[in-house]
């Protein structure tokens, strides 16, 4: 069983509820809301809120003897079938949860070419993201527990860093894998199609990779996964 959050803020109920709606009908079963309090939308703010979601899914993940967490945004859809998908996935990946960081299911355009350029050859689903950038996205996630244990203290640190103070969760979350020599993986083609973001508000490399619209295969995409 894959124990899922969702990192939202309230500011769009209606973009939330087209994302639950999308999950649900996906085959995610039972979810759980970490909300952000603060009134200002802000990098630091999201990095915190990622970080109580990280650690409130492990800890659920314990609890159920899941080795899965899925964390997702507020403003994603996934295809029908998407439930199913991972269930099959999932053990593909297990020989490698303790080496795996984590795996994103959102790929950007941006990161489409390089990730099929550098394929894992054991999870041929999936290609390896660009190493030492710091950048993964956490639109939606796919975490092996082994690693949040691993992970937290990093990114708990990184935080603390005053240089930090203007990354997001995904950054923090691709400098703690780098620092953990964790792999960080993504998904090709794209199965998250992020349906909150229409333009891009800061002059970043990474923040124009985001807002690159994604290669998602579609609401009615036959799901398979390969051996």
């Amino acid at each position: 069983m894959i124990q899922t959050c969702i990192v939202t803020n309230l500011r769009r109920p209606e973009m939330l509820l087209e994302t639950l709606r999308s999950l649900a009908r996906s085959g995610i079963g039972a979810i759980t809301l970490c909300c952000d309090a603060n009134t200002e939308p802000s990098p630091a703010n999201h990095a915190k809120v990622f970080l109580r979601a990280l650690e409130t899914t492990g800890r659920l993940c314990k609890a159920a003897g899941s080795d899965w967490a899925l964390l997702c945004e507020d403003d994603i859809a996934v295809p029908v079938g998407f439930g199913d998908y991972l269930l099959r996935l999932c053990p593909l990946l297990q020989p490698h949860k303790d080496a795996l960081g984590f795996a994103t299911l959102f790929c950007s355009a941006g990161y489409r070419d390089w990730a099929a350029a550098h394929p894992v050859q054991e999870a041929p689903q999936f290609g390896r993201l660009i190493p030492n950038d710091c950048y993964a996205g956490t639109l939606c996630l796919l975490v092996p527990v082994a690693s949040i244990s691993k992970l937290l203290p990093v990114m708990q640190s990184v935080c603390r860093n005053p240089g930090a103070a203007d990354w997001g969760g995904d950054r923090i979350l691709g400098e703690a894998a780098r620092r953990e020599g964790l792999e960080a993986w993504c998904h090709v083609p794209s199965l998250v199609d992020h349906r909150g973001r229409t333009s891009s508000t800061v002059a970043s490399r990474s923040d124009n990779l985001a807002a690159v619209a994604a290669d998602y295969v579609g609401d009615e995409w036959k799901l398979e996964a390969r051996s």
